[in-house]
């Protein structure tokens, strides 16, 4: 795992957020969500870099959900699980399964 900072973290949701408002990607936008929530997670839990999320990152380091819920966003925005449909196939998936999808091109 890498180790980034805070102000790594921060200059990566801005760099993700620009590119999606000039290009929309809904990866781009993932991203930009999963940074920006880690580093306001850190800076609340007064942690440095990710090395001090090791055990976090390895479990639900991709799971949006949690860290909405570790930061105790509003209930309107975490109450209701977040899913995802593929193109093709039946079911749905939850948001923490969304970068594979988004990697494997499915």
């Amino acid at each position: 795992m890498l180790e980034v900072g805070i102000s790594e973290l921060r200059q990566a949701f801005a760099r993700h957020r620009a590119a999606n408002l000039r290009d929309p990607n809904p990866l781009l936008l993932f991203y930009a969500a999963e940074c920006g929530l880690k580093a306001v997670w850190m800076r609340r839990n007064n942690l440095r870099t990710t090395r001090s999320l090791v055990y976090l990152l390895s479990e639900e380091g991709h799971n949006l959900m949690f860290w909405a819920k570790e930061l105790r966003l509003p209930r309107y925005l975490i109450e209701k699980p977040i899913s995802f449909r593929l193109r093709r196939g039946p079911g749905s998936f939850g948001i923490e399964l969304s970068h594979q999808a988004w990697r494997y091109g499915v």
